[in-house]
C-alpha cells in the first residue's frame, strides 16, 4: 500500500498499491500500480456478531473503479 484516503462515511477508502509483477503474458503484464477510486459501500455491517445471529448471512454492497498503471 502506497497511499490511502477516506472516501466518505460507509465507503471503504480510496487506495493506491504497488502491484506485484504478473507472471506470463496477458493484460496484467507490466502493471506497476493499481488505484481504487470512487468507492461506494464495502464497510463491515454495523450489527454485532454473536450467538443470536451465528448462522446469518449478511451481504455488503460494494462498487469501485480501478485504474491500472504501467510504464509506456
Amino acid at each position: 500500500q502506497v497511499a490511502v484516503a477516506p472516501d466518505g462515511d460507509g465507503n471503504i477508502p480510496d487506495q493506491l498499491v504497488k502491484a506485484n509483477p504478473a507472471m506470463g503474458m496477458g493484460a496484467m503484464q507490466g502493471v506497476s500500480y493499481i488505484q481504487r477510486v470512487a468507492t461506494v459501500g464495502g464497510t463491515a455491517p454495523k450489527s454485532v456478531c454473536g450467538k443470536a445471529n451465528e448462522s446469518e448471512k449478511q451481504v455488503v454492497q460494494y462498487s469501485a473503479d480501478y485504474i491500472f498503471y504501467k510504464p509506456m
